[in-house]
């Protein structure tokens, strides 16, 4: 179904949400991490390496702080002013097990043209996700690429044991915010099909970026939507989302 951000309230003031999850250590944790161990080194080999994660797919592991001057071969105008940006798939922690191309965390490449000048800047999409895994210093949400026959199965149920136990907190969503873009009313959004659209601020030097978080969406809207969602004018209030259901 097609739901209009006007009546959802996206262009409507709704409120967008600090992220604040809520992740436990302890006993639990450490029990569950022990039995998926048991499972990756039973079920799955290590020795096999993953082609998203080598070669041009290969992971850069360090955010990018704004890199100002640029070296430029021709010519900027100095009428162009303006920043591109991008979003794709980058792990920050290496995967317990299978690993997918989708299965990165958002990192956003971003480039500011101004007064004929060029500066560089990149930094990870900060979602729910990524901020309980950097809680524990390693991955802990179930991979696409874990996703196959009893496998799968068994590393579902470990991710299962560690939302039933509150060892991870999905109150804030599971996404990564790595899928695509779109500005909308002034906003720069983050978009991943399983989760809310996150807001992304361009500081007011142009020069850095600032996950500010989800967008509140009305609880009558779906948690997810499609990715190639499309706006008409950036200055319109109303852009039609793709919600799965």
């Amino acid at each position: 179904m097609a739901e209009r951000t006007q009546e959802n309230g996206v262009a409507a003031g709704c409120p967008v949400v600090e992220v604040n999850p809520r992740p436990r250590k302890g006993l639990a944790s450490k029990l569950i991490d022990c039995l998926e161990k048991l499972i990756t080194n039973l079920m799955c080999d290590a020795s096999q390496s993953h082609p998203f994660l080598s070669g041009n797919f290969a992971p850069v592991l360090e955010e990018t702080a704004p890199v100002k001057d640029l070296p430029v071969e021709g010519h900027l105008p100095e009428c162009m002013n303006g920043e591109f940006v991008r979003v794709g798939p980058n792990p920050k922690f290496a995967p317990v097990a299978g690993y997918n191309w989708f299965d990165g965390d958002g990192m956003i490449h971003g480039v500011r043209i101004k007064d004929g000048k060029a500066a560089y800047v990149s930094r990870f999409v900060r979602t729910s996700r990524l901020k309980q895994e950097e809680f524990f210093g390693g991955a802990k949400f179930t991979k696409i690429g874990d996703l196959k026959g009893l496998f799968g199965l068994l590393m579902v149920s470990m991710q299962t044991l560690r939302l039933k136990t509150k060892v991870l907190d999905k109150s804030y969503g599971v996404g990564t915010g790595n899928t695509g873009l779109i500005y909308h009313n002034g906003k720069l959004l983050a978009l991943q099909e399983v989760d809310k659209p996150y807001v992304v601020k361009v500081l007011e030097d142009g020069e850095d970026l600032q996950t500010i978080g989800p967008v509140g969406l009305r609880q009558k809207t779906k948690p997810s939507l499609h990715c190639s969602s499309k706006g008409g004018s950036i200055y319109r209030r109303d852009v039609y989302l793709w919600v799965f259901t």
